[in-house]
């Protein structure tokens, strides 16, 4: 495989992670656009797999989507995808008091 291959199959790995969040979060193409403060133009340029965006478009869908973007550069995050209501769980859960984190997580266990 040459280099542009590998980079036509990153970009396309890329592309695929955003329309899937897009598609979780009910955003239609505009929709990401408006929500994440980027042209609507850029987006379908990353959606036609031309060239990868800049690293401040990356960071405003991610932010979009509230999640970091780190998770847009794992190769398997199956396992480290939260989605947006347990992305708000946790982050609702970092400011509680240590008190009602114990009582979070007690009352967490016994909920099956």
């Amino acid at each position: 495989m040459n280099k542009n291959q590998g980079d036509l199959l990153r970009i396309n790995e890329l592309v695929d992670r955003i329309d899937k969040l897009r598609v979780e979060h009910n955003y239609s193409i505009y929709e990401l656009a408006l929500k994440s403060d980027v042209s609507i133009n850029t987006i379908k340029y990353i959606y036609k797999k031309k060239g990868y965006p800049n690293i401040r478009t990356l960071y405003n869908i991610c932010e979009a989507f509230e999640i970091p973007i780190w998770f847009l550069f794992f190769k398997d995050n199956t396992d480290l995808y939260l989605s947006k209501t347990e992305y708000e769980l946790v982050t609702n859960f970092k400011n509680l008091s240590p008190t009602s984190k114990r009582l979070v997580l007690e009352i967490s266990k016994n909920m099956k």
